[in-house]
């Protein structure tokens, strides 16, 4: 049997002060057991991995810049050992690297006869000397004139430990400590700082203190701005000088034990989510690219990607955590370890989640309680749930199997949501059952590689070939709100307890092109509604009442869409317009709405219609979301009435010299049936009489009867007084009125 061992500290001894070691050394009860224990300092580069070889180099020999101090109990006397023929126990000091002697053997006597030995080693700065002893007697001395550069390569800080091994033979051999605390010269500096780790506040140099990354629950507010605990402001400390804030029933304290130990604070590659700076929870959108984060600039359209930086690692799955507005995601490929983004895009790694298998996670998001869900990016029924706190995992098993690139939260109804790559069907996810639903149509394959929920109930995502979209939830249509760059592995993380918000200028027009209108006929609106952005709009509503005076059943419309808008108006509709419409920039939604006008209808005929943007639109010029068309009623005459009885027109003036002539002039103007006058000429016109609005105001009302006319030449137009009275003048516009 050949074998060989040894243990290492991870703390060093510094040479550059004195120091004493001590322990005790156990070297079994087996007189022909071999070979023994051989005490190391070393500086070599293979650090904790540095080892020997077996039978009579006792598992030093051969690691480079090392001394060894000797416990050996066999005799092995060829070279390079060269042990006293006989001997059951000896003591040598040695270069590690080729076994070369610094000092000659030592006799210890027989030291396998299953006692526990104290062994002392002293270290002497001053003199550089270092010496060792075996149950009091000496075992060797070696001073050096500068033992950092003539053994240690130049380092004064070196690793210490025992080896040990067997050639053909083998014995029990064993060491211990009886009070390490002060019988050990280790100071271990993780960091390499040249502060130990026990008076260093950041022992592993990854800019996080120790408190923080130390296994209780310390905040950032407990601590003061070098990293100690805030003894003054949270409790003071214990009759032994420990923070009573990390002790039992403490604030901070976890286990209800006394004190604080290591926890994360000696691993660099490992640091608390506290040391990272936050995100915060704001409007603010973020995308993610293999390794590097993206803010979504929406001050624009299209938007645009501004780099924020680069972490060590890629990662995806990203989301905001409502709770302290730290951006996490997961390691990818083939991982199970949380990462924090710093918000200068670079990570820390949080370590492995316990429950959580090693897969290549692209779709997350965390709840506003903190929750972090993810998923495999393929076609499977399995969703995550991640205990942020106690780094655990749960699964939930899905009631249908999907492929979501991303999922997004939805804080109104308790829901996550993300579109199906499949078939591009929008799906949503019931978290605490497991239940998916299937939303509306499936547009075909389609990739939304992040995902994005307001507070306000708005779901948003981006196309990775491009675009920027927001989700209508009952029937899965999704409107363009604005163009975006295409991107891939990509993913989209927002804090959902924040509104995202965009702003548009909707507009609206109605006009029926007339300023008058005639009782028992019907009118004709055209109504534009549109969108000239800068982003695009879903949910917008658009409100036509029907005008006062007018019954429901006499005013149908019709909807037509144009560039990319949508309505929920099908067919022709009655009554009055409530539409729900979603318009891109550039999109229209036009209404014909045709009115009936009853015979009984007087007085001024409005009709307003006004578009609304939903909660998540900020509206720039809110002047133009209604428009108002008035028309006022129009003055007409009836036509002769030809049926029933037949009366001559028995008054009359004529140019043509022929009235009352039954020859010539045609029995002129009786022959002119259902008239009160007839006026005739073929080379001159008919002039009435010429008056201002003043003058007719002054014709006494005794001299006013009904279907006397005149030429208003203030308003410019043929009057009629239609009731005999002062108020009835009115300016004759329309050929006829209809008939009642």
């Amino acid at each position: 049997m050949h074998n060989r061992g040894q243990a290492w500290s991870r703390g060093k001894v510094d040479f550059s002060k004195s120091f004493t070691l001590k322990f005790q050394a156990y070297l079994g009860t087996d007189i022909g057991g071999a070979d023994g224990i051989a005490i190391v300092f070393h500086n070599s580069p293979a650090g904790l991995s540095a080892t020997g070889v077996n039978g009579d180099g006792l598992g030093a020999r051969g690691i480079a810049n090392g001394i060894v101090l000797e416990l050996d109990s066999y005799s092995n006397t060829g070279a390079p050992a060269s042990d006293p023929a006989g001997s059951n126990g000896h003591g040598r000091i040695w270069r590690s690297s080729n076994q070369a002697n610094l000092t000659n053997n030592i006799e210890l006597g027989n030291l396998k006869d299953g006692v526990w030995r104290d062994v002392v080693v002293s270290w002497d700065a001053f003199t550089q000397t270092i010496s060792y002893t075996v149950g009091g007697v000496l075992a060797g001395s070696y001073t050096s004139s500068n033992i950092s550069t003539d053994i240690f390569n130049g380092a004064t800080k070196v690793f210490f430990g025992y080896t040990a091994s067997t050639g053909g033979l083998n014995n029990d051999q064993r060491v211990r400590f009886l009070a390490p605390c002060t019988d050990l010269p280790l100071e271990l500096d993780t960091d390499n700082d040249g502060t130990p780790d026990y008076l260093d506040l950041n022992s592993d140099g990854d800019s996080c203190f120790d408190a923080i990354e130390g296994d209780e629950n310390v905040t950032l507010s407990q601590i003061n701005p070098n990293g100690s605990i805030n003894i003054t402001a949270n409790g003071g400390v214990n009759a032994n000088g420990v923070p009573n804030l990390v002790n039992s029933s403490g604030a901070a304290d976890v286990g209800n034990d006394v004190g604080q130990g290591i926890g994360t604070s000696q691993n660099s590659t490992l640091q608390a989510a506290q040391c990272v700076n936050a995100f915060g929870c704001t409007t603010a959108m973020y995308l993610s690219q293999t390794n590097i984060l993206y803010n979504v600039n929406t001050a624009t359209n299209p938007f645009a990607y501004p780099a924020i930086g680069t972490a060590s690692v890629n990662y995806n799955a990203i989301g905001i955590n409502p709770l302290d507005g730290r951006l996490y995601g997961m390691q990818v490929q083939n991982s199970n370890n949380v990462v924090v983004i710093n918000t200068d895009g670079t990570s820390i790694n949080l370590g492995p989640v316990a429950g959580l298998p090693a897969l290549t996670f692209n779709s997350g998001e965390i709840d506003n309680l903190g929750n972090y869900y993810v998923k495999v990016n393929t076609d499977n029924s399995q969703l995550y749930k991640i205990d942020l706190n106690t780094m655990t995992a749960t699964l939930i098993n899905l009631t249908a199997s999907v492929n979501l690139p991303d999922i997004a939260f939805r804080t109104t109804n308790l829901l996550l949501y993300g579109v199906n790559s499949t078939n591009g069907q929008l799906v949503s996810i019931n978290p605490s059952s497991g239940l998916v639903t299937a939303i509306g149509i499936t547009p075909g394959a389609v990739n939304f590689g992040a995902m994005f929920g307001s507070s306000t109930g708005e779901m948003y995502g981006v196309d990775n070939a491009g675009g920027f979209y927001q989700f209508n939830l009952t029937t899965g249509q999704r409107v363009l709100i604005s163009n975006a760059p295409a991107s891939s592995a990509n993913d989209g993380a927002h804090c959902v307890t924040a509104p995202i918000t965009f702003s548009a200028d909707l507009a609206v027009t109605k006009t029926d092109g007339t300023n008058t209108y005639s009782a028992g006929t019907n009118t004709t609106y055209t109504i534009v509604v549109s969108n000239n952005g800068p982003f695009g709009v879903l949910g917008a509503t658009v409100s036509d009442p029907v005008p006062s005076g007018i019954p429901s059943a006499n005013v149908s419309y019709t909807a037509v869409v144009a560039g990319g808008a949508t309505t929920s108006v099908t067919g022709t509709q009655t009554g009055a317009i409530n539409d729900v419409v979603n318009l891109p920039v550039g999109g229209t939604v036009t209404y014909t709405v045709v009115v009936g006008i009853p015979f009984s209808f007087s007085g001024n005929l409005v009709n307003t219609v006004t578009v609304t943007p939903p909660s998540n639109i900020t509206e720039t010029i809110p002047a133009n979301n209604n428009a108002t068309d008035t028309d006022t009623q129009a003055v007409c005459y009836k036509p002769v009435v030809t049926a029933g009885t037949v009366l001559d027109t028995s008054h009359g003036i004529t140019s043509l010299n022929r009235a009352g002539n039954d020859v010539s002039g045609n029995n002129w103007p009786m022959v002119r049936k259902g008239a009160w006058t007839a006026l005739e000429s073929k080379t001159k016109g008919f002039v009435l009489n010429r008056l201002t609005t003043a003058q007719i105001a002054a014709i006494p009302s005794a001299d006013l009867v009904e279907g006397m006319m005149v030429y208003n030449t203030t308003l410019d137009c043929l009057q009629v007084n239609t009731t005999g009275t002062p108020a009835g003048w009115a300016c004759f516009n329309t050929q006829a009125c209809p008939t009642n």
